[in-house]
């Protein structure tokens, strides 16, 4: 009776973690690129790969205009997004409708580059789609890093 009192009790103490740390409207991903700047430069500023680095997010991209680009995600919704990209600073965002996707490049040397992204709630977006868009851009970076390192 006791044993079992105290599985309850963990089981409930780690489900509120887990809500408390999802009640949180901001999110950081990141990860280390074993490539110099201007390569994974390259890859992260080009709306084009995205495709192929965040299989995750985005299933085909087209463009419309300069930084104008039509995606269509895995769920089949398609949507603009518009691209706002300053190499010199390592910017990378995406303003797609109401949300802005900020990425943030970082030459830590020069043969590896950190990328940074912040992700923010938005306020209709239930708890288990905001789970769910942190899982799946902490996936997408790790794949992106597998991609932009096997590239030449």
């Amino acid at each position: 009776m006791k044993l079992m009192l105290i599985i309850i009790i963990l089981v409930l103490f780690i489900v509120s973690i887990i809500i408390i740390r999802n009640l949180k409207d901001t999110y950081i991903s990141e990860v280390v690129v074993a490539k110099p700047f201007d390569v994974v430069w390259e890859w992260i500023s080009n709306p084009l790969k995205y495709a192929e680095i965040y299989p995750n997010w985005i299933k085909s991209v087209e463009q419309r205009s300069q930084n104008i680009f039509q995606v269509q995600d895995q769920f089949g919704s398609t949507y603009d997004i518009e691209l706002i990209a300053n190499k010199i600073y390592g910017i990378v965002d995406l303003s797609i409708g109401p949300e802005i996707s900020r990425s943030r490049l970082y030459a830590l040397d020069e043969h590896r580059t950190a990328i940074v992204h912040f992700s923010k709630r938005l306020k209709n977006s239930s708890l288990i789609v905001w789970f769910f868009h942190k899982l799946t851009t902490d996936k997408d970076l790790k794949h992106a890093k597998k991609i932009i390192e096997q590239a030449r």
